[in-house]
């Protein structure tokens, strides 16, 4: 059957795309949050700093 056969290559072709937008996604999701955990790290830093206003 070549229209099941096109339908299956089809959906597979479509998941995989899907697949690398969703690890496409997951990465810069991880780089976020390791920005984040940086940015956070750096604000108790100079919390912990004294200041010239005490």
């Amino acid at each position: 059957m070549p229209a099941l056969d096109k339908l299956l290559e089809n959906s597979i072709d479509a998941l995989n795309k899907l697949t690398v937008r969703l690890e496409e996604k997951e990465r810069k999701m991880v780089a976020v949050e390791e920005a984040a955990k940086k940015v956070g790290e750096e604000i108790e830093r100079q919390k912990a700093e004294p200041t010239l206003w005490g």
